[in-house]
């Protein structure tokens, strides 16, 4: 039985908290056992909107703790007391988040520091701590060199080693070797919607931890199938239209084993035809690239900028039925023809004074045409509200970008019902149905973190023998 007061009065503790185990809603209940104001800390936005949920749902008082991100905690100190034209910019990223953790360590050693600290703070919680590197984790604690510590996460769940090589992640037996280790042992996710399939993913998990063989035949919750030899492209398509035709209306995520590749995640949206969306990265380069196009849009190349962008957020063939390369192409049949009219007055009535509005207008109806499905939803979505903020702020569509894409960051965003994406951009979320696509392709964390998406069903689609 798990001790709570045992967990509190550590002076440092590492929780250890397998997916689905209930990690977060500890959190929130745990706070309202600490006396005193404690400090949490996790590493992203997103992260820091979920606890923010948890806590409020458990009726936490909001002075009995500050949340934020680990970086913006940090931020806050060092711009504080180095001068600004000795940081590097934010826009060089590497450059610059470098130097807030290295400076960091120092400040928060200072006596004047440490007293504040102490007098405003009883502990520290930090959450995702295998996301964690070594530099961070020697921040973390200068910060609580006078206060309790305690740390909640899953080696297991480490997919984050970007940068391995200069900055590794924590190792918990080695950097937190003077941790007391606590454990959450129930796996709630699945308690109510399947018990048999968290069961069965917790004997998967011990044989990760082990390098155990999975004896598959002793699995009976997860579905597994072998790809038919031939064209591999058309036999996971005809798979997936099945699970479709199982799961019905249900929600269901398929995982790629490409992490990095997001041409071959695109590539899969379009050959299902939009029935399912892509899972964008936050600072997705496209979102930018798209966006700076606009920013040159004069009413020369209002027309080519259309079209290219149709091409990009549209079924091909669809736009290529609409849109000729240097104009609207002509219509015989006059419910066509009454179709386009609207469109060609958007482009007849568009000066300098309007473009972005006018380019808002044109994409927002012609994805209502005819046969136009959406294929890239939050590129399209982004670009329209991005014209919108240009137009009523006067500002480049680029810089609407930026400002859209903080606020996703900061605020988190909605995960459509039918998603494809990656471990590292599905890390935290819950679907009732998963397809996890070639999993021999991912080690066993990334193949962890993908079979512990599914709450309901799982399905593996094995591609390569």
């Amino acid at each position: 039985m798990f001790d709570i007061n045992h967990f509190l009065a550590c002076h440092k503790a590492l929780l250890i908290a397998p997916a689905g185990y209930g990690k977060t809603h500890f959190i929130a209940d745990t706070i309202k056992h600490c006396n005193g104001k404690i400090l949490i800390l996790t590493h992203t936005h997103a992260g820091v909107a979920s606890l923010r949920q948890k806590l409020n749902k458990a009726q936490v008082p909001t002075d009995q703790y500050n949340l934020e991100t680990i970086s913006s905690f940090a931020q806050k100190y060092v711009h504080s007391y180095i001068k600004p034209d000795q940081i590097p910019a934010l826009e060089e990223q590497n450059v610059y988040f470098k130097f807030i953790v290295q400076h960091a360590v120092h400040i928060f050693e200072k006596p004047i520091i440490q007293d504040m600290i102490t007098r405003t703070y009883s502990g520290v919680f930090v959450d995702e701590y295998q996301d964690c590197t070594k530099s961070q984790h020697a921040m973390i604690l200068s910060i609580t060199r006078n206060i309790t510590l305690r740390v909640l996460g899953d080696p297991l769940q480490g997919i984050f080693d970007f940068n391995q090589k200069e900055d590794p992640l924590v190792d918990f037996d080695e950097d937190l070797n003077g941790f007391e280790k606590f454990y959450l042992t129930t796996p709630w996710r699945w308690c109510e919607t399947n018990p048999l399939l968290g069961n069965d993913l917790k004997y998967i998990r011990d044989c990760l931890e082990t390098n155990a063989t999975i004896d598959w035949s002793r699995i009976s919750t997860i579905n597994v199938t072998i790809a038919n030899p031939g064209n591999l492209q058309q036999e996971r398509s005809k798979y997936i239209y099945r699970v479709l035709n199982k799961v019905k209306e249900e929600n269901l995520l398929i995982i790629s084993e490409h992490s990095s590749a997001r041409g071959v995640r695109l590539a899969l949206v379009k050959q299902m035809g939009g029935l399912f969306q892509l899972v964008e990265a936050i600072d997705g380069k496209e979102f930018y690239s798209n966006a700076k196009i606009l920013d040159s849009l004069n009413r020369g190349n209002f027309y080519s900028v259309f079209r290219d962008l149709c091409i990009d957020l549209f079924t091909k063939t669809a736009v290529n039925n609409w849109l000729g390369e240097n104009r609207i192409k002509n219509k015989r049949n006059e419910v066509d023809k009454k179709k386009l009219l609207p469109l060609v007055t958007i482009f007849e009535t568009a000066d300098d004074h309007n473009l972005y509005l006018k380019m808002h207008d044109a994409i927002d109806l012609f994805r209502n045409f005819p046969q136009i499905r959406v294929i890239q939803h939050e590129q399209l979505y982004n670009l329209m509200s991005a014209l919108q903020l240009a137009s009523n702020d006067k500002v480049l569509p680029s810089q609407a970008m930026i400002q859209l894409r903080n606020f996703y960051r900061s605020k988190g965003r909605n995960i459509p019902h039918r998603a494809i994406g990656t471990t590292l951009l599905t890390k935290g979320l819950e679907f009732d149905n998963v397809i996890v696509l070639n999993p021999e392709a991912m080690d066993e964390k990334h193949f962890y973190v993908a079979i512990t998406r599914a709450c309901k069903r799982l399905f593996i689609y094995q591609e390569e023998n």
